[in-house]
């Protein structure tokens, strides 16, 4: 029993929490882009986000999931909407880190330039 309480106590207190292990490969177009949700996390996080393509450029943002709605079409068109927590435009590979708000999803959409572009992304905490 006191062992038990002890470790919990110390992951507790490591700051260890909950981690974020992402990758995938999809195809994308200008008409199909590439959605998804994170779960929300308790306090801020540090996300690094990674993707590649080997044979089309695309654009790839993460924002808060509230603006995807208001974001769709200029994000199509390669626009970076201002509540973009981070992004990188017509790029075959981009990596940069964002700040997800404590409490709040956060969103990722990936869209290509133009032809359909097989991208992998890469998200980590």
């Amino acid at each position: 029993m006191r062992i038990g309480l002890l470790l919990c106590l110390c992951i507790g207190l490591s700051g260890c929490g909950p981690k974020l292990k992402f990758e995938q490969t999809k195809a994308v177009t200008v008409s199909d882009p590439w959605t998804g949700i994170i779960d929300a996390f308790s306090s801020e996080a540090k996300i690094k986000v990674e993707a590649t393509s080997s044979d089309e450029p695309f654009h790839v943002f993460i924002l808060k999931q509230e603006d995807v709605d208001k974001a769709d079409t200029g994000m199509q068109d390669g626009k970076a909407p201002a509540t973009a927590l981070g992004h990188q435009l017509n790029t075959r590979s981009a990596s940069f880190e964002v700040t997800a708000p404590a409490g709040k999803e956060v969103a990722f959409y990936v869209v290509s330039t133009g032809k359909k572009a097989n991208v992998t992304l890469k998200m980590n905490k």
